[in-house]
C-alpha cells in the first residue's frame, strides 16, 4: 500500500549501466513519477532491453549465443527486503527477468537453471519462444565457428591474476546536465561507435524509499555451454538491502571472486557514500587482480604510457579481426559498479583510466535519473518532466556521483 502522507514521500531515482539503458531509464522514470514501485519499474525497464534484437546488446533477444549457437540467458532481481530470485542458462524464454521475479515471489527456491528453469517458466504461463539468430549475430557466430574449427577448440580461455597494492583518491568526473532528449541523442551517437554492449544492471528507488536491483544478460559471447557469469549471482552482479543497492558489470569472473556488489553495499552500511563505497570496492578488486591489470606495466612517463596503451589496443583489435581468442574477456581488467543508497544518493566507479580504455573511453557510462521536489500532488506529465533531470555519468577509477 502506498503511503497517504505526502510528507513521507521520497524522490524516486534510477541508475543503469551503459548508454543503451536510456530506453529503460526513460520508461522507468515515467512509471516512478506516476507512483509505481521500484520492483515493477526494474522489471518493466529491463524487459524493454530484453526485447531489443536490432543490434548486439548481450541482453535478451539481442544477445550473442554460446559456443554451440544456443542463447542462454541469466537474470536476477532483488529488493531491499532481501528477497531474491534468479534464472541461469535459461533458453527460449523472452523475458528472463520476469521469470526471476516470479521465482522470487512464488517459488520455494531462489535460483533455477537450465532445463529446470525452463520447465518452471512454462508451468507458470511463460511462452516458449525459439531463439532465432538475426543476420548480424549469425555472421559473428559463423566467424567464431571457423576459428574454432581451425584450432580444434570449443572452450573459451581463462583469466589470471596477481596481487598488488595501490591507492585510489575519490574525485568527481561528471558531464553537464541533460534533458531527456539530449540524453537519448547522445546515447544514439555513442552507440554508433560501440561494437557491442554488456549486461544491463539497474538500481532503483521509489517514492516510498523502497530499493530494487535487477540484471539481465546473455553473458560472455560464444562462451562454453553452461557458463554462468556474475550477473545473476547474489552479492556479485547485484545486491540490495535496506542500506542500499548495487549492480556490477564487466569481467564477471573477477567480479565473482570479490562479491563486488555485496562489498559495496556493506561499505554503505558502514557509513560510506555510494561513490566512496564503489571506489573502495574497485580498490579491493584491483588489489586482488594486480595493479598491472588496470595500469599496465610501470612506464617512464604518462605520455609514454598512453601511447603504449593505444598501441596495445590496436594490436588487440588486429588479433581479434584475425580471429585469435584472447585469454581474457578484455585485454585489461574492465569492471564497473553502480550503487544507490537508502537516501537516494547515486555513485559509481570503474577500473577504467587513461591507461585502460574500453570502447575508446577512460570512463564507464551510466544513465541516471532523479525526480525533483514536487510543489503539489496534482501535476501534468509535462510539469513532472520539467521537475525531473537526467545525466550521463562517466565513472572512472576515481569514482563519480549524481
Amino acid at each position: 500500500m502506498k503511503s497517504a502522507d505526502a510528507s513521507l514521500r521520497k524522490l524516486p531515482c534510477v541508475a543503469a549501466t551503459w548508454r543503451f539503458s536510456s530506453v529503460a531509464v526513460d520508461h522507468m522514470s515515467k512509471m516512478l513519477s506516476s507512483g509505481a514501485s521500484a520492483l515493477d519499474a526494474v522489471e518493466e525497464g529491463i524487459k524493454l532491453i530484453e526485447l531489443k534484437d536490432d543490434e548486439f546488446t548481450f541482453v535478451g533477444k539481442g544477445g550473442l549465443p554460446n559456443a554451440e549457437g544456443k542463447l542462454e540467458l541469466d537474470a536476477a532481481i532483488m529488493d531491499s527486503n532481501r528477497r531474491y530470485g534468479a534464472v541461469m542458462c535459461l533458453q527460449n524464454i523472452t523475458h528472463p527477468i520476469s521469470v526471476a521475479r516470479n521465482i522470487m515471489e512464488n517459488c520455494i527456491h531462489n535460483v533455477l537453471s537450465g532445463d529446470g528453469a525452463l520447465k518452471y517458466a512454462l508451468e507458470n504461463g511463460f511462452t516458449f519462444t525459439p531463439y532465432i539468430m538475426n543476420d548480424a549475430t549469425k555472421k559473428e557466430w559463423k566467424k567464431f565457428q571457423s576459428v574454432q574449427t581451425a584450432t580444434n577448440s570449443l572452450s573459451p580461455l581463462q583469466t589470471s591474476s596477481t596481487n598488488s597494492n595501490f591507492e585510489v583518491v575519490s574525485t568527481l568526473v561528471i558531464t553537464d546536465q541533460h534533458t531527456e532528449a539530449a540524453v537519448e541523442a547522445e546515447a544514439v551517437e555513442a552507440e554508433a561507435v560501440e561494437d557491442s554492449h554488456d549486461t544491463i544492471g539497474v538500481v532503483c528507488m521509489d517514492d516510498e524509499g523502497a530499493l530494487c536491483v535487477g540484471t539481465s544478460t546473455s553473458g560472455w559471447k560464444f562462451c562454453h555451454p553452461g557458463r554462468v557469469g556474475d550477473s545473476p549471482l547474489v552479492g556479485s552482479g547485484l545486491y540490495c538491502d535496506s542500506y542500499g543497492g548495487a549492480v556490477a558489470t564487466g569481467d564477471g569472473e573477477e567480479i565473482m571472486r570479490t562479491s563486488l556488489s555485496f562489498l559495496v553495499v556493506e561499505c554503505m552500511r558502514a557509513g560510506h557514500s555510494p561513490q566512496a563505497a564503489c571506489v573502495l570496492g574497485i580498490e579491493r578488486l584491483i588489489e586482488m587482480c594486480g595493479r598491472e591489470s588496470v595500469f599496465g606495466r610501470e612506464r617512464e612517463s604518462e605520455r609514454e604510457g598512453v601511447e603504449e596503451r593505444e598501441e596495445e589496443c590496436r594490436d588487440t583489435r588486429e588479433r581479434e579481426k584475425e580471429g585469435e581468442r584472447e585469454r581474457k574477456m578484455h585485454p585489461m581488467l574492465t569492471v564497473a559498479v553502480v550503487a544507490v543508497s537508502s537516501t537516494g544518493e547515486i555513485g559509481a566507479a570503474s577500473t577504467l583510466n587513461a591507461h585502460n580504455r574500453h570502447r575508446g573511453s577512460d570512463g564507464f557510462p551510466m544513465i541516471c535519473w532523479r525526480e525533483r521536489e514536487r510543489e503539489r500532488e496534482e501535476e501534468s506529465e509535462e510539469e513532472r518532466e520539467r521537475k525531473s533531470y537526467w545525466q550521463v555519468v562517466e565513472a572512472s577509477i576515481h569514482g563519480a556521483s549524481f
